[in-house]
């Protein structure tokens, strides 16, 4: 196949080719999107640190992508571009501002050094002041905590990178000579000690002049300010917030967050966004439990120190499916929609095909009934209530004749 040829591969991604994922467990992935628990992977336990960039996992996706073939470790990008929405992949080979692929050139080597590194995306642990709905034990010690208490969850609280693993990453980080990009995950990668010592060990070497941080925050932190000292080192700070509504939404859904408490630090945080070096984005995960209240969310955040904030609306996985929700609901969240521009920042468009493709899907009553046994766990445990928080779902539980509580 000639060079021309893996230029035009249909279904290339770059991240295998010039990144390295890893999880909070230590599983190396081919992305933070690819799933978890697949089989046929690598754990930094098992590997030295060239085995971090090079092993038979990842080389078999690397192959499948030189093939033009759509890996099935990765369907949860080809699920989204089936439905007409942007994935991970996209985003990746397109958006030359996320600096996953600042020279555009496509690199088609099944072998890496470690001078092919442009970007890193790392899950730090499970370490989390909130404990999500959507979430799930590994990716939040609270969530973990809760739902052990609750008795279903049998798994380990705190998850974390042992000190061994934890030093084969930052060796890796040292090796990546070339590293332009770092993507932070959790938990919440704020109060994560493993950040500081990432970006201190960075600041230290001279390497962060160079490199764009991006991370996902909660936003839940005390005082956002004390952060900015260490941010100014580097070329680029990229923070993008998750959150999934407004208000009581907010609060229903990222338990046991507290919308002022976010709003202030959103506000605190405005204050240093400029599009040049500080960067702001809001990630909602679409679900049926703030479809009624994703409009108000846009509005309550368009704007982040006179500049259109980014969105990046993320399907859901698991039980709060987008669908299980009445009809008029989405008739409702599609109209609001399209009084908002379709831009840059806010694609309109694929929000709006998220919400047509779960008007149109039939509601699978054994779903349903999951949805609301797993909700009305959450809420006897929490002190709180679905149907005060969104009465809509009063007509599907007696639709269904489904037990209200």
């Amino acid at each position: 196949m000639t060079t021309k040829d893996l230029n035009n591969l249909k279904h290339y991604c770059v991240l295998p080719f010039n990144s390295v994922s890893i999880s909070a467990n230590g599983e190396i992935r081919h992305c933070c999107n690819g799933g978890h628990g697949l089989t046929d992977t690598f754990f930094v336990q098992d590997v030295d640190v060239n085995g971090l960039i090079n092993n038979p996992f990842i080389h078999d996706i690397r192959e499948s992508f030189l093939k033009d073939e759509r890996h099935p470790k990765c369907s949860r990008c080809w699920e989204m571009e089936d439905m007409g929405v942007m994935s991970f992949r996209e985003v990746a080979n397109r958006h030359k501002n996320y600096n996953i692929n600042t020279t555009g050139v496509r690199t088609f080597k099944k072998e890496l050094n470690f001078e092919d590194i442009e970007y890193i995306d790392l899950t730090l642990g499970n370490k989390c002041n909130l404990a999500c709905r959507m979430c799930t034990p590994t990716s939040s010690s609270l969530l973990a905590k809760q739902q052990k208490d609750m008795g279903i969850w049998q798994g380990d609280v705190d998850i974390d990178h042992s000190d061994t693993d934890k030093e084969k990453i930052l060796e890796l980080f040292r090796k990546a000579v070339n590293l332009k990009n770092i993507y932070m995950l959790g938990g919440e990668p704020l109060i994560n000690p493993m950040h500081f010592e990432i970006l201190d060990l960075l600041i230290e070497t001279g390497q962060s002049k160079n490199i764009e941080i991006f991370f996902n925050t909660n936003l839940q932190v005390n005082k956002i300010s004390s952060y900015y000292d260490r941010w100014e080192k580097f070329a680029r700070v990229r923070i993008q917030a998750s959150i999934d509504g407004s208000g009581d939404c907010y609060e229903y859904i990222r338990y046991p967050g507290k919308w002022d408490k976010l709003y202030k630090n959103y506000k605190e945080l405005s204050k240093i966004i400029d599009d040049k070096k500080f960067f702001f984005s809001v990630s909602p995960v679409l679900q049926n439990i703030n479809a009624h209240n994703m409009f108000d969310l846009v509005n309550e955040m368009r704007y982040t120190n006179g500049r259109e904030t980014g969105f990046f609306f993320i399907p859901i996985s698991g039980p709060n499916q987008l669908n299980l929700v009445p009809k008029r609901v989405l008739e409702r969240a599609m109209n609001n929609m399209y009084k908002l521009p379709n831009t840059q920042a806010i694609p309109r468009t694929d929000i709006l095909r998220q919400l047509s493709a779960a008007h149109k899907k039939e509601i699978n009553v054994d779903e349903l009934k999951h949805f609301f046994n797993i909700t009305k766990g959450y809420d006897k445990f929490r002190k709180q209530n679905l149907f005060e928080m969104a009465p809509h779902f009063e007509e599907l539980a007696d639709e269904y004749g489904i037990e209200k509580w």
